[in-house]
């Protein structure tokens, strides 16, 4: 028998930890419920996104990425996690759960990457023009690694033939007016609303459409957005699974969330670039462009950015559900 029980101080800041992981548009599509062995992870289905993310790949990469911060949390607790994905076959909208097994010694490396939860920042303004180390590329892919995925920088003829496949599904993407009516229906003017996209974390215009980052000002009431100059060359890259199905695509999130961590810190941010995972044949040119072998989950460049703002997040009392009262 188990002799650790998840307390609700315990369940809260797990919690917290996963809130702060990227969500499309912010939507943060999960519920959680603690119970005395575990904590629930459950999809919010009033969340989801049937335009921007039709199959349900972008909840399951934000979920993996929600889970690895929960998990991340625990052991920097001093708790020895253990996580199953999908645990009940029958129950699709259960999707992880996390049982405390044991006491643990986080290593550095764990405790530097749970320091950097609240640090991250999904960054869509131009990047300096400083080109990353190779010796931190290699790290990075060694974050993916750890989680079973696996990280490529495409190189410059490579950046430039992938761009083009974004390029591609963002003018499907943009002229759709259901996409554009549920844009707008998550992003918004400082208004209060603890989740999608204000304004001030949109980013400005690309100038020339240089670079396919989503635009996600299409739909404001009032865009009155600088343009700016975005990085000559990108320093793009590409997670890829050796599977595509939910399971995988919660292991990529949490490769992902790994990465993205690992980047935050040294210094570096990240923007996505998941136009294409929605179009099936452009996902799948995508996928003979970069490995025939592998199933790209998320392409996103990276670099050196400025600071900029956090975007807001659900409290804990609103996503938490704390189960039955003990007896």
């Amino acid at each position: 028998m188990n002799p650790y029980t998840f307390t609700a101080p315990l369940a809260a800041r797990l919690t917290s930890a996963a809130l702060a992981a990227p969500s499309m548009h912010n939507s943060q599509p999960w519920v959680f419920r603690q119970t005395d062995a575990e904590l629930e992870i459950w999809v919010d289905h009033t969340r989801l996104l049937p335009m921007a993310d039709p199959d349900g790949r972008g909840l399951y990469l934000a979920t993996g990425a929600a889970v690895f911060n929960a998990r991340l949390a625990a052991l920097a607790l001093g708790y020895e996690p253990r996580v199953r994905l999908r645990p009940i076959r029958t129950e699709p909208a259960l999707l992880a759960t996390i049982t405390v097994v044991g006491p643990a010694q986080p290593s550095f490396t764990q405790v530097s990457l749970a320091q950097n939860i609240n640090r991250r920042r999904t960054n869509r303004r131009p990047f300096r023009n400083r080109e990353i180390p190779t010796n931190v590329v290699t790290s990075l892919a060694g974050a993916a690694r750890s989680q079973g995925g696996t990280l490529r920088a495409l190189g410059y003829y490579k950046t430039a033939q992938v761009l083009g496949v974004v390029r591609q599904a963002d003018r499907i993407q943009r002229t759709d007016p259901r996409y554009l009516a549920e844009l707008a229906h998550w992003t918004h003017p400082t208004n209060g609303r603890r989740d999608g996209i204000p304004a001030a974390a949109v980013g400005p215009k690309v100038r020339d459409r240089s670079l396919p980052l989503p635009d996600l000002g299409l739909a404001l009431p009032a865009d009155t957005r600088p343009t700016s100059t975005f990085e000559e060359s990108p320093a793009v890259f590409a997670l890829s699974t050796t599977r595509d199905d939910p399971a995988a695509w919660l292991s990529a999130g949490m490769a992902l969330q790994c990465v993205l961590l690992a980047a935050t810190n040294r210094s570096i941010n990240a923007s996505f670039m998941f136009q294409p995972m929605r179009v099936p044949e452009l996902h799948s040119r995508l996928r003979r462009l970069i490995d025939p072998r592998t199933y790209p989950q998320m392409t996103f460049r990276l670099g050196y950015g400025y600071p900029v703002p956090a975007t807001p997040r659900r409290s804990v009392a609103d996503v938490l559900d704390p189960g039955p009262e003990p007896q």
